[in-house]
């Protein structure tokens, strides 16, 4: 299959490639930031590909062809699952409840006084409401919507060269 699978314009993409001792990476990256990054990881007969659009294993290491091209059919059969072991599960109710902690005294105990005590409570009570799955808590939580503390700022701050 050829042709355009995604609305990603991965030709305005860096490829880059890294060679150490029979470990062979090629990664693709938006030029000047560290978002939407795919590595591909060739090891001895196996390629992981990681990166910000999801995580394979194959049990065959990539070669790109000679006309830029990948048959997709080829690389499904050699998809393998190897492990869907994850080191937590999302669990709402306790989101929901380290939420409420935090509403009624943990975001003292972290050091939030006055206005910034007021935004980040108001904080995570918009979180409450996304707190039923997973992939909406994540979105809402760590999305443009999240408030800057002032220890964020003073991060930027430096990091501008204005500190």
């Amino acid at each position: 299959m050829k042709g355009k699978r995604t609305n990603i314009e991965f030709e305005n993409y860096e490829l880059l490639t890294a060679k150490q001792d029979g470990l062979l990476i090629y990664e693709l990256k938006k030029p000047d930031t560290l978002q939407g990054r795919i590595r591909f990881v060739n090891i001895e007969g196996a390629m992981a590909v990681i990166g910000d659009y999801g995580h394979w294993m194959f049990c065959r290491e990539f070669w790109p062809s000679a006309d830029s091209h990948v048959d997709d059919y080829y690389w499904i059969e050699k998809l393998e699952i190897y492990s869907t072991q994850k080191g937590r599960e999302y669990d709402s109710d306790a989101t929901f409840k380290e939420l409420e902690n935090g509403i009624n005294g943990g975001l003292e105990e972290y050091g939030y006084v006055g206005d910034e005590l007021e935004i980040m409570k108001e904080y995570y009570k918009n979180c409450e409401m996304y707190s039923d799955t997973e992939w909406e808590y994540v979105a809402f939580a760590h999305g443009d919507d999240k408030p800057l503390t002032q220890q964020d700022l003073e991060i930027i701050m430096k990091q501008q060269g204005l500190v």
